[in-house]
Formats: structure tokens, sequence, C-alpha cells
């Protein structure tokens, strides 16, 4: 390895260095920092000139890049400069009210897209001046990871709470599971409420490995077999399929909202949570018309 043994170190190598530290891989990191996994190596590679020393142990089957003993102690300082850098961004942030003409939001994968889609939607109509709008998806933890580091200004997530002090956290709704079934299932027309056995005896579209809620209903539709999904994922008008309430066996999955500790007065925060607040409750309201005219008083 050549070095130029240059002391200059900038902050962009060692965030990536402290990244990869965490996340475990390259591409994970990329999420984190919120740039490529092209980008998070191009900056490895660059500390490693500087140094003079290995920092990944690469292992060449696109799995985790261990740090080499060089890595690990150069990281240490790394994620202490970079939670020091990242303080300093939220306080000037808050200080100076971080205009909402860039917000970044992320979504976990867990995550209905409909719901992602209405939500950026309703950042459009909320904000007159209509600010540029990034969207990143990707696994819990690393997302949690890039809203602390202040990479992301709000984060969607559906399941329970995080227990990390790190971020705020508001509930914007339950989202109860149903069970999607062919218009010519005998569950269709059934008036009964279905049982644990009943769910049991059935033939989950997910049982082959799908997991998008618009290839499932498709699934359905075709005759393939019965899928489960969050009420917020299926699409109400399409034809040949049925959605029978299963909130009696299932409990509903929290849907919510979160930002970095103390920004939630800031501009972009503050946009995204009335954003969110405006989808839960076009959400309540159309599943309340739902309800009245299936118990026939609207």
């Amino acid at each position: 390895m050549s070095s130029r043994q240059d002391p200059g170190v900038a902050l962009l190598e060692l965030a990536a260095l402290g990244a990869v530290a965490r996340a475990g891989t390259i591409a994970a990191a990329a999420l984190v920092l919120g740039t490529s996994a092209h980008d998070v190596q191009a900056r490895i590679s660059r500390l490693e000139d500087a140094t003079g020393h290995r920092l990944l142990a690469r292992d060449g089957d696109g799995g985790a890049e261990p740090l080499t003993s060089a890595g690990r102690l150069l990281a240490e300082h790394a994620q202490a400069i970079g939670d020091t850098v990242s303080a300093a961004r939220r306080e000037l942030a808050a200080l100076a009210g971080a205009r909402a003409d860039h917000l970044r939001i992320g979504a976990t994968r867990e995550l209905p897209a409909r719901l992602l889609a209405d939500l950026v939607a309703a950042l459009a109509e909320t904000l007159p001046e209509r600010p540029a709008v990034t969207v990143t998806t990707g696994d819990r933890a690393a997302a949690l990871d890039a809203l602390a580091a202040g990479h992301l200004h709000a984060l969607a997530d559906a399941g329970e709470p995080p227990d990390d002090p790190r971020v705020e956290v508001a509930m914007l709704l339950h989202d109860p599971w149903a069970l999607l079934v062919g218009s010519s299932s005998p569950l269709a027309e059934r008036a009964a409420p279905l049982s644990a056995a009943d769910l049991a005896a059935l033939p989950l579209v997910q049982a082959f490995g799908i997991d998008d809620a618009a290839t499932a209903q498709a699934l359905v539709a075709a005759g393939v077999g019965s899928a489960i999904l969050p009420r917020t994922a299926i699409d109400a008008c399409r034809p040949g399929v049925v959605a029978i309430d299963i909130g009696h066996l299932l409990p509903a999955r929290p849907i919510l909202l979160l930002w970095a500790a103390g920004t939630g007065a800031t501009a972009p925060v503050a946009a995204a949570r009335a954003a969110a607040a405006a989808v839960a409750t076009r959400i309540a309201t159309r599943r309340d018309a739902l309800a009245a005219l299936q118990d026939g008083t609207g």
C-alpha cells in the first residue's frame, strides 16, 4: 500500500470509518451517512493512504468488513469526533431555526410504501415553499444511527418505539392487520370472526418469500393464496380481493415518527411532524368512514 503520510485527515474520512465500525458493512455505513457505498469505499481508501495503515480486513465475499487493529484504534477516535460534530450540528440547527428548504426523511423497510407516499405528498401539500425532499429507506438500526447523527431530519417507522435516548418519538396511529383473500374464497362471505386455527390452515403467499404488499395482493387476486398485511398497505380499490379484520388475533402495529433528541422545534422536523399528523388524521377518517359503511350506519 502506498502512503503519503499526510497528517491532514478530513472529518468525512473519519466519519466513514466510524460508520463502518458501527454498521459492520460499507453498504450499511453508506445508509447511515446518506451517501453511496462507492463514496464510503473511496473515503476509507483515502484514509488508508493518509495513515499508511490498512484499516479494513476485507473478506471479499460481500459480508462484514471487520476492522484491523489499526482500524479499531482509529475508529474509537473517529466515533468520539463524530459524536461531537453531530452534537454541534444539532445545536447549530436549533440556534438557526434550520429552514425547511430541504427535508431528509428516512423510512424503515417495515413501513408500508403507501404510507410513505402519503407522507411525502403531505409534505408537498402543507409547505407552500415546496422544499426539496430526499427519502432514504433501510433497516431500523442504520436508520436510527443516521437520524441521531443528523443525516436525517425525521424517520417514519412501524413497530414498537425504540429504547434509544438519542431520539424522540411520536405515536401517529395503530395499523391493524388484515387477512387478504380472493373474492371467490368462502371466507370472503363468512360472517363469523376467524380463529387462529383458520389462519393456520390457509396457504399464505408470504411462504414464497413475498414481502411486497402490491405483489402479495396480485398473487391473492390470482388465486395463489392468502396474505396477512397491515391495513395501510392494502389497496382498497383493487378488484378480486377482500380484506378481513383479524385485529382480535394480532395486535395492531404502532406507526411512529422519530427525530433526533432536541431537534423537535426546528423547522424541518416541525414540518415533518405536521405532515405526519395530517396523514394520520386522514387515515383515521377513512377508516372510520369505512367502518360506518360496513356497519350499515353510513
